[in-house]
């Protein structure tokens, strides 16, 4: 199958592309049976990736949230192939209207999706999504279940990250606002309990608002 992939490469991408698919053929080491697969997306779909310093849009690509693995669909005469780039080379790709970095900071180290992020304080969320798998068998094969886990929140601020168990996080790093970030968590509450992305956002917002005035 590599022989194959690499004959039919260039013929098939155009030259254009020719440094983004510069990986492996991916295959799957779990059997998928259902809808609840490794992937964010279950169909590979148009996005768009920064690779190696360059941004190529239009690329057929789906995030494998399990394995943290960027991977794309190459279209070749007779049957789909998939491709793993080079992942370290994969400086952030989009898939609709959700934006992912690749971060290596400390601890930190494979995909997180930017949620918000102001460039001109260095001041952003992260979210790490995560999966787990559940291996069954139903009398004929055995086969593997992906199920959402609980996301974890990151806040980076001044070049450095922070694990967001809890708006007091955000007390200690800015205790110039801790009256103001009380509030907006009080009045941000409900919120928490069914959208923590949209209670850290408001949050931030107004950290990012009272800096700007009082800069």
């Amino acid at each position: 199958m590599e022989s194959t992939y690499y004959e039919l490469f260039d013929s098939n991408i155009g030259p254009e592309n020719t440094n983004l698919y510069k990986g492996t053929v991916y295959t799957s080491k779990y059997r998928s049976i259902n809808e609840f697969t490794p992937r964010l997306y279950f169909d590979y779909i148009d996005g768009s990736i920064l690779y190696d310093g360059q941004w190529y849009f239009r690329v057929s690509i789906n995030y494998n949230v399990y394995d943290d693995l960027i991977l794309m669909r190459l279209p070749m005469a007779s049957r789909n192939v998939l491709v793993q780039p080079l992942q370290q080379q994969v400086e952030c790709f989009r898939l609709e209207d959700r934006f992912f970095v690749h971060i290596d900071w400390e601890e930190l180290k494979g995909f997180y999706e930017q949620l918000v992020q102001f460039e001109d304080l260095d001041l952003g969320l992260y979210r790490k999504l995560r999966k787990n798998r559940n291996d069954k068998n139903n009398k004929v094969y055995e086969y593997s279940e992906f199920n959402d886990r609980k996301p974890i929140y990151y806040l980076k601020y001044d070049g450095k990250y922070y694990n967001l168990k809890s708006y007091k996080i955000l007390k200690q790093l800015f205790p110039q606002l801790s009256e103001v970030i009380v509030q907006g968590h009080k009045e941000s509450r409900n919120l928490s309990k069914v959208d923590v992305a949209a209670y850290y956002s408001r949050l931030l917002q107004i950290i990012y608002k009272n800096i700007s005035i009082h800069s």
